[in-house]
């Protein structure tokens, strides 16, 4: 059994970048075998151990370990966020469907500094999706290499990110993604060793989840307004009133495939396929 290692105890950026591709490809082979979500991706659960290849060179391979929380999720991502969006009984029953749907990410969802914006921000929360278990991965790289001490293997920590009061934290986090100077702050300390990885996976990966988070915001105003369509009074048979609604739960779709659209194992893994270019 090999020994697992730490983050903290990587040596260069391209081991770094090793360490992540392996975890994520593990994350994403489980996700296609099993539709199994870890729903806690963490610093601490980011974890690499040392092997000798063919040629006898020593190479680190990167693994995501405890899966304590991880949980099956049996739907296709739009399938499962639609299931709330169903009109059975009236507007009553949909919005309780919506509640219910949310209600059980409230109890695990990840660690404050690694969990996705919607996770911390959104009230109630919304259902835990594959989406946001890859968003946690790039939180983890961001914060090791802005507070990582590659001479004295030690990490530091951004005090923004570790308050207690969850919204707070994704309030930070948003700063971090829109506000350029809040950005360039967070990443002052960063050590020049991994200044590269600044340049090119993290902005790069920043600059997606900034979309992402104005994506989301767009699939809560169409989702908004299928509801208010819903709670409108009048014939339920009423053809044109049905159209409305079709066409507002369309949109919704729509606007749900493109979010879940823009966080892919496959850009992330042509993230890391940017080359680094040292500092002058």
């Amino acid at each position: 059994m090999p020994e697992y290692l730490p983050l903290v105890r990587i040596d260069s950026p391209e081991k770094l970048k090793q360490v992540f591709v392996d975890a994520i490809t593990g994350h994403h082979w489980v996700w296609k075998a099993s539709r199994v979500l870890h729903r806690d991706v963490s610093y601490g659960n980011i974890m690499f151990y040392r092997e000798k290849s063919a040629s006898g060179e020593q190479k680190v391979v990167g693994v995501l370990a405890d899966w304590d929380f991880a949980e099956e999720q049996t739907d296709e991502p739009v399938k499962a966020e639609d299931k709330r969006m169903a009109y059975e009984a009236g507007p009553d029953s949909a919005r309780h469907q919506e509640v219910q749907k949310r209600q059980k990410a409230k109890y695990r969802t990840g660690t404050g500094p690694f969990r996705s914006f919607e996770l911390l921000c959104l009230s109630p929360p919304p259902a835990h999706l594959y989406r946001h278990d890859l968003e946690s991965f790039f939180w983890v790289l961001a914060w090791f290499c802005a507070v990582f001490d590659p001479i004295l293997h030690t990490v530091g920590f951004v005090p923004a990110w570790h308050q207690s009061h969850l919204k707070s934290v994704g309030l930070a986090k948003r700063e971090f993604l829109e506000v350029d100077s809040e950005f360039d702050r967070v990443c002052s300390k960063t050590h020049p060793t991994y200044k590269p990885v600044i340049n090119a996976w993290v902005e790069n990966l920043r600059i997606r989840m900034s979309d992402v988070k104005n994506h989301s915001a767009l699939e809560r105003e169409y989702l908004a307004r299928y509801f208010k369509y819903l709670d409108r009074k009048g014939p339920r048979n009423s053809e044109v009133r049905a159209q409305i609604i079709n066409e507002a739960h369309e949109e919704v779709i729509r606007a749900r495939t493109k979010l879940n659209n823009l966080v892919t194992y496959e850009y992330f893994m042509t993230t890391f396929d940017l080359e680094l270019e040292p500092l002058e």
